[in-house]
């Protein structure tokens, strides 16, 4: 594994039917046990965002929610003030706290 922590801010998950939202479901239930080193997911969306995106959002969410995972760690944001240096900022303070 290249990297132990992804960010991603306002994430197209809606997009072609919720296709990421069913495969993060999907990966959640069948790989739980495949990976060995800790992984930081963060991911944010401005809450004034199109419903779509929030009903994607909120999907993920409860994804991560109902399959607890000790090797994905997670935070996620809504309302990032339409400022990506204020994503980016929160995002690093997240993995900082992960990685230490």
């Amino acid at each position: 594994m290249l990297f132990n922590g992804y960010f991603a801010f306002s994430p197209a998950a809606w997009y072609d039917d919720m296709t990421v939202v069913n495969h993060l479901n999907t990966f959640l239930q069948v790989q739980t046990q495949s990976y060995y080193r800790p992984t930081l997911l963060y991911f944010t969306v401005d809450g004034a965002e199109h419903k779509l995106m929030l009903e994607a959002y909120n999907n993920l969410e409860q994804s991560l929610v109902s399959h607890t995972s000790n090797w994905l760690g997670w935070r996620s944001k809504v309302k990032h003030n339409d400022n990506p240096a204020l994503s980016i900022t929160g995002a690093l303070m997240a993995y900082d706290e992960f990685i230490n």
